[in-house]
């Protein structure tokens, strides 16, 4: 059984890391946000790609979800006391990662091709594929101007009103391969992920949503929203300052014609139909990702959703 997972970076890579526990790596294709990626010190870094690669390579740093677990930071230090700006924060083993992708980068290899080679070097067999191969940023629209996801998220610590947001996949072509994993599918998973800078990012590259609304294959997402409480990251803050819903069910709407299920918590129970008013079916769990057991229970419960179970 081949499974499509459209993920971004510390949500989707909980999730893929659950999915792993419960199927085979082999059986899985991970579609990852790019959109985040950037320009920095002359290095190409792909912050998502990264969280999935060394979540499941079990390297993650856990107490901030993201860079490598017991990390240093004397090269961002350096880089400091030479007056550059350090606000993105590359550990040293980090930074040899990203140096090893602009190296490979130089010398003609794609985005794909390299997180290929990521992948087989830390030791994962499923497919990590990047949304497409170019450098398209999200940008977003603050009550200060146009300004990049990055900024807005790491710089800024997300103080900024967000008026619109510009995902980065807008006009270029899928990954080689994406298209291909979507349309043989036999299950499509949207992760617990941003459904603006993340998984929307994704849809907006060319022909991935029509791939993925053509294809046969049930296509079950997972809210990333508990109340109005978002586990990880800013989605509920975007939702609330575009005048959205705060909810699961605000979550759904983005996702209104494409999903046929919908995973939300047993405490949001009361927003079952009105999602179930847009087309999609939803089904209760418990979908934290803290323990092992909750991991495969949700994963059980997704399975389920879309008829594998």
């Amino acid at each position: 059984m081949s499974i499509v997972v459209l993920c971004g970076g510390v949500g989707g890579s909980r999730f893929l890391k659950a999915l792993c526990e419960m199927r085979l790596q082999e059986e899985i294709t991970a579609i990852v946000n790019t959109g985040d990626d950037l320009e920095l010190y002359g290095l190409r870094i792909s912050p998502d790609i990264d969280i999935v690669v060394y979540t499941l390579a079990g390297m993650i740093n856990p107490q901030t979800a993201w860079g490598i677990r017991g990390d240093t930071f004397n090269c961002l230090d350096a880089l400091r006391n030479l007056g550059e700006e350090a606000w993105f924060q590359l550990g040293d083993r980090d930074m040899a990662t990203q140096i090893w992708r602009a190296k490979l980068m130089r010398q003609g290899k794609t985005l794909t091709e390299t997180t290929a080679l990521m992948t087989e070097r830390f030791g994962l067999s499923l497919q990590v594929l990047p949304m497409c191969d170019e450098l398209a940023p999200t940008m977003m629209e603050t009550s200060e101007g146009i300004t990049h996801f990055q900024h807005y998220l790491v710089r800024d610590k997300c103080e900024k009103s967000v008026k619109a947001i510009y995902p980065g996949g807008c006009g270029f072509e899928a990954a080689p391969g994406a298209l291909d994993a979507i349309r043989s599918a036999r299950m499509i998973l949207f992760a617990p992920s941003n459904p603006f800078v993340s998984i929307g990012t994704i849809l907006s590259v060319k022909g991935i949503r029509d791939a993925i609304t053509a294809a046969s294959a049930p296509k079950v997402g997972v809210s990333p929203l508990i109340g109005s409480d978002v586990i990880k990251g800013p989605a509920a803050r975007m939702l609330s300052d575009l005048g959205l819903p705060v909810s699961s069910a605000g979550v759904s709407a983005q996702y209104a014609g494409i999903l046929d299920a919908f995973i939300i918590d047993t405490a949001d129970e009361a927003q079952a139909k009105e999602i179930r008013e847009l087309g999609i079916e939803p089904h209760l769990a418990d979908i934290m990702l803290d323990t092992p057991e909750r991991r495969s229970a949700l994963v059980k419960k997704v399975l389920e959703a879309g008829g594998a179970g």
